[in-house]
């Protein structure tokens, strides 16, 4: 029997609802990460969010600019760069080892 991977048979009709679902989900979780992340870049005393240096005393970080540009990348863009990979389905090696 031919196998055939799930990609092609989907069509586009069938793949919107997922797609819309997911994409407008991490597309907020994305947009608030970018806010935050930026917001400690810009701030790394914590003053901008209002967040005092003192709860930083148990981790390795000494100010909020790490934790802000962590943030920033791989809550805020690795979202975005998912929900393009979804809508557009680019030719990307990596997509099409996966």
């Amino acid at each position: 029997m031919n196998e055939t991977r799930l990609s092609e048979i989907a069509t586009d009709s069938q793949r919107v609802v997922p797609t819309t679902l997911f994409g407008r989900s991490h597309h907020g979780v994305s947009l608030g990460a970018l806010a935050g992340g930026g917001a400690l870049i810009a701030s790394p005393s914590g003053k901008l969010l209002g967040i005092p240096l003192s709860i930083l005393a148990p981790s390795p970080f000494h100010d909020f600019l790490a934790p802000g540009v962590l943030l920033f990348c791989f809550v805020g863009l690795a979202p975005l760069a998912m929900i393009y990979a979804l809508l557009k389905t680019p030719d990307w090696e990596l997509c099409r080892a996966v």
